[in-house]
């Protein structure tokens, strides 16, 4: 008793004396006491566990902060209440869960996007070749409507041209083509059907 005890108790009382100067003599024995007894003396105040927590980390000097800003990862339910403690953010296995199902989905969503933007690259490059060859065929009917429109044309001036020949004016002198030497005697007029079905070849390119 005298080696251990009564140290032991001095030493408690100089701690308490130390720290709760407002405490008396008497509280210093190591008395138990009610709370409401003592409050100012051995106690601060009245308070749940969860005032006693607060307090205990006001007076670590630990800085918890809230996760404010974390707009997609507070989307998740069980961490839309996360803290960090100086710091450092600790994360259950629930958690760790719901983020790795939130990525994993996010992934499978990219890959999905990812496609269908090539199919829709591929079908666009499908229809500018499409329109390209349209534009193509567009060009060269029109070119053949102009061709037959000319052809046409230049048809009905030779068959006007050959049925003009019938009228009442002297017609112009016979010359032979390419001999003129060649005996007039043998000759031969041709006629409206012989002289039309002639041009039509010369514009064909058969003579």
């Amino acid at each position: 008793r005298e080696q251990v005890l009564n140290p032991l108790a001095e030493d408690f009382r100089n701690d308490v004396k130390a720290n709760r100067p407002d405490s008396t003599e008497e509280q210093r024995k190591g008395r138990t006491y009610y709370a409401q007894d003592v409050v100012g003396s051995l106690v601060d105040s009245i308070g749940c566990f969860k005032d006693a927590v607060s307090k205990s980390i006001e007076l670590s000097n630990i800085k918890i902060t809230t996760m404010e800003g974390l707009v997609h990862l507070q989307s998740i339910e069980s961490c839309s209440n996360l803290q960090s403690v100086d710091g450092t953010v600790t994360l259950n296995e629930t958690q760790l869960s719901d983020i790795d199902s939130r990525i994993a989905h996010g992934e499978t969503t990219v890959s999905t996007l990812t496609q269908e933007r090539d199919s829709l690259k591929a079908s666009a490059a499908k229809v500018a070749e499409k329109e390209a060859l349209i534009a193509q065929l567009t060009q060269e009917r029109d070119n053949l409507k102009r061709d037959v429109a000319n052809k046409d044309a230049r048809i009905k001036k030779l068959e006007e041209t050959l049925e003009g020949g019938d009228n009442d004016e002297t017609p112009a002198e016979t010359v032979h083509n390419g001999n003129p030497a060649k005996p007039t005697d043998d000759f031969k007029e041709a006629t409206d059907e012989e002289a039309l079905e002639y041009a039509r070849k010369v514009y064909n390119g058969e003579i």
